[in-house]
């Protein structure tokens, strides 16, 4: 079954650090906050999801998937991981709450607060 990648922050480590950590241990890919756009975020039964979009173009080879937690990467558009999700192809929880959160809050400006990213309400 296909999934968007995830992962979680380490204890004392904020949601960025957590992710920036995350994309490196998992694809081998490495970036700076400065990638990443806060799209974002819910508590869910003991922790909280925040939801980052990484703003950088990856030539898919060369990503160095780590084999024990990562099988396959391919690039695929949001319609068409709906697809996979009509067919059964892929787990629909993750890539649901980020298609709701990305139409919301893609390119929204954010502050961190208290290790926090919020979303600048821009009106």
């Amino acid at each position: 079954m296909w999934s968007t990648t995830g992962g979680g922050a380490k204890a004392g480590e904020d949601s960025i650090t957590g992710t920036l950590t995350e994309l490196k241990e998992e694809l081998g890919i490495t970036l700076n906050k400065e990638n990443l756009t806060f799209i974002g975020s819910f508590i869910r039964f003991n922790d909280f999801v925040e939801i980052f979009v990484a703003n950088i173009n990856i030539d898919i080879n060369n990503i160095k998937i780590a084999k024990d937690e990562v099988q396959d990467v391919k690039w695929i558009t949001i319609d068409g991981y709906a697809k996979m999700i009509e067919d059964g192809r892929a787990v629909p929880t993750s890539f649901n709450i980020f298609k709701n959160y990305y139409q919301k809050y893609y390119k929204k400006p954010i502050e961190i607060e208290d290790g926090k990213p919020i979303i600048v309400d821009d009106h």
